[in-house]
């Protein structure tokens, strides 16, 4: 708020989960934001290089965030590889295809099963078999502003990050630019001048970016979070193995 811009830049965090939570948070506070976190993978897995076949990347998320007001906070946050990993360990446990190619098997082959993945292969970059190529530039370009970046505030050292990464985050005060409710006003008006577009066939109507995850958390903090079988099964077999059964009861 001093100075109208800040920047962090962070190194050696392992698994930072949900990243869009940090720009959000930025955003309730009347502020843009932009965070990156970037890594690569040596020891196999990962997101493959556009035109390579073996994981060089990881999934490399970044995420925006704006205020507004009436809709919430505007809230891009993805990975730079067709899904994140986690989505592909989804589709493995309730046992379905994923809805396109979205990995190569561990020879190079385009594959909907995401098993394959698992198996020693890699996941393609966002766009996939034809427009990856842009969504493997975006991902080496995380990897310098947020897994690099993060990495040269160390005294020494400065070999490309580390598996883990790393991660910077940038957040303007709007405040220091203009009134912060005329800026909101004018998100709502792009806002509805998006969606106002005649839907294309097939098509529900168009989204702000973050208007299906605002949509989620409402329903499911009304109806609860579906978790598949399998994946309950581990939670629940480390839950015994630590011996909280206890601390977190009642469990089904």
């Amino acid at each position: 708020r001093e100075y109208g811009i800040g920047l962090v830049a962070m190194y050696n965090l392992g698994h930072t989960g949900r990243i869009g939570s940090y720009p959000e948070m930025a955003a309730k506070e009347g502020m843009a934001a932009i965070m990156y976190s970037g890594g690569i993978t040596r020891g196999g897995g990962g997101v493959a290089p556009f035109g390579g076949r073996e994981g060089r990347l990881s999934t490399n998320p970044i995420s925006m965030a704006f205020p507004s007001s009436s809709n919430g906070v505007i809230l891009l946050d993805f990975a730079t590889s067709m899904a994140a990993e986690g989505k592909l360990r989804v589709y493995s446990a309730r046992g379905q295809a994923l809805p396109d190619q979205w990995v190569l098997s561990k020879d190079g082959v385009p594959s909907n099963d995401p098993n394959d993945y698992y198996d020693g292969g890699a996941i393609l970059p966002v766009g996939g078999l034809s427009g990856g190529h842009k969504g493997y530039a975006l991902s080496f370009m995380v990897v310098l502003l947020g897994g690099m970046l993060g990495g040269l505030g160390r005294a020494s050292n400065l070999e490309l990050a580390p598996p883990g990464g790393g991660t910077s985050i940038i957040v303007i005060d709007l405040e220091s630019l203009a009134p912060i409710d005329d800026v909101k006003a004018q998100v709502e008006e792009l806002v509805r001048f998006v969606k106002d577009t005649p839907p294309m066939e097939g098509s529900s109507g168009v989204l702000y970016p973050g208007e299906v995850e605002a949509r989620s958390r409402q329903e499911r903090r009304a109806n609860g979070v579906p978790i598949e079988q399998p994946t309950w099964e581990a939670v629940a077999k480390l839950i015994k193995e630590y011996g909280l059964e206890d601390e977190l009861a009642p469990l089904p």
